[in-house]
């Protein structure tokens, strides 16, 4: 789990990195309004675990990287591995949409630095969580 979450850490940073310099201005709006959005589901672990999957995706197409996006998919096909989601984990969600905006906060004003560094933020603190998840198993 460690080596997969490393890894995830580099690869959305990446992502987030390049989203900064390609993102065009409709697709920073778009970003904004799915963590509008996620904001009204913070109840709902479930369906935010769905638009959270949705919302990286749309990272990784500003990305512009087809095979940025490889890995990525096939590091989404891995974390499928591991039990339940660690946004519904309690006083997780509300944080995990606060991360996301700052991360496309940064996209928005293209730094790539802020931007590859909110993304690696946001998965260090998943990580956080899921070792929580498992030591209360």
């Amino acid at each position: 789990m460690t080596e997969l979450y490393d890894l995830r850490e580099v690869l959305e940073g990446m992502a987030a990195r390049l989203a900064a310099t390609h993102a065009s201005d409709t697709e920073i709006d778009v970003l904004e309004e799915m963590v509008a959005r996620d904001r009204t589901l913070t109840h709902d672990p479930r369906i935010l675990a769905r638009t959270n999957r949705l919302f990286h995706r749309q990272i990784h197409a500003c990305a512009r990287n087809r095979f940025l996006q490889g890995m990525l998919e096939n590091m989404r096909l891995s974390l499928v591995l591991l039990a339940g989601t660690t946004l519904a984990e309690p006083g997780r969600a509300e944080p995990a949409v606060d991360e996301h905006a700052a991360i496309v906060a940064r996209i928005r004003v293209h730094d790539r630095d802020g931007a590859e560094e909110a993304a690696r933020a946001h998965i260090r603190a998943s990580f956080k969580t899921r070792i929580r998840m498992y030591q209360s198993d």
